[in-house]
């Protein structure tokens, strides 16, 4: 089941929730809903912003109670279309970030929270009468304590194991050793080590990067690969209900994993579908 989808989420998701090959399906959602900058935002630019009569892509405009109540209605929608032990990842900035995981810990309890994760970058404006904003966050909450992690398949390179000594283990292959409390442990010298809940190794995407595609907000691949990678299994059913430039969907496709997108952007489906088209 691949599917990509013109439509309000809020209105598909109920719909779907009647669909017996959707409902209770999803093993993992990942959302990157507008994070009601005031904006509007069109296709061909990083920031947004328009430049010689780009398309609109969407408006990011909303009162606060209001968006308080867009935050509700999308996790109310889509909680029927969970597998038991899915995972929910919902990508924020500071300034929503409190109206989500109040709209989480309504809809999944708090005991359903598994992370916050910083996504942390250097990229961005400056600013004068505050510290500079220099990173997202993503909110990961569980709907079931079953959930599906798997720190393996995102490890990254340990830049800890400096301290301890090189060996060469029974079997030839590399190691790295450590004393502790009069015993030796032995490490792979090629074993990772699991991110922390803080990422500063995925870099955003610049004007000129190639994987940038002109859709306003796009999220880079590495960022989706690792979430995707360790909080799923090949064959799992992925949603995601703001698609945009179809990253999520990319990703999910060359990790195995069957997608489904939704977005209400005419323009946003049009460049998923071209990426969808070249994922390989």
């Amino acid at each position: 089941m691949n599917r990509l989808v013109l439509a309000d989420n809020v209105t598909w998701m109920r719909e779907a929730a009647e669909d017996p090959d959707i409902a209770g399906q999803v093993d993992l959602a990942y959302m990157d809903p507008p994070f009601n900058t005031g904006g509007v935002f069109y296709v061909g630019t990083a920031s947004g912003g328009r430049a010689r009569g780009e398309r609109e892509a969407y408006r990011d405009v909303r009162k606060p109670p209001e968006y308080a109540v867009f935050a509700r209605q999308v996790l109310t929608a889509m909680k029927p279309l969970l597998a038991v032990n899915a995972s929910v990842f919902v990508h924020i900035d500071a300034r929503t970030v409190h109206v989500w995981r109040t709209a989480l810990d309504e809809v999944f309890g708090p005991k359903g929270f598994v992370n916050e994760i910083i996504w942390a970058y250097r990229t961005g404006g400056v600013a004068r009468r505050r510290y500079p904003a220099k990173h997202d966050t993503i909110l990961w909450y569980a709907n079931g304590p079953g959930y599906v992690f798997h720190p393996e398949a995102v490890a990254v390179p340990s830049e800890r194991r400096n301290h301890m000594r090189r060996a060469v283990s029974a079997d030839g292959s590399a190691m790295r050793t450590i004393r502790s409390n009069g015993k030796v442990y032995e490490y792979p010298e090629d074993a990772g080590a699991c991110p922390t809940d803080v990422w500063t190794d995925i870099s955003p995407l610049n004007q000129r990067d190639p994987e940038r595609v002109g859709y306003a907000t796009q999220k880079p691949l590495a960022l989706l690969t690792r979430i995707i990678a360790g909080s799923s299994e090949p064959g799992d059913l992925v949603l995601d209900p703001f698609c945009g430039s179809g990253t999520t969907l990319v990703a999910a496709h060359r990790l195995g994993r069957r997608w489904i997108g939704v977005d209400s952007s005419e323009e946003a489906i049009r460049i998923a579908e071209g990426r969808l088209k070249i994922k390989d």
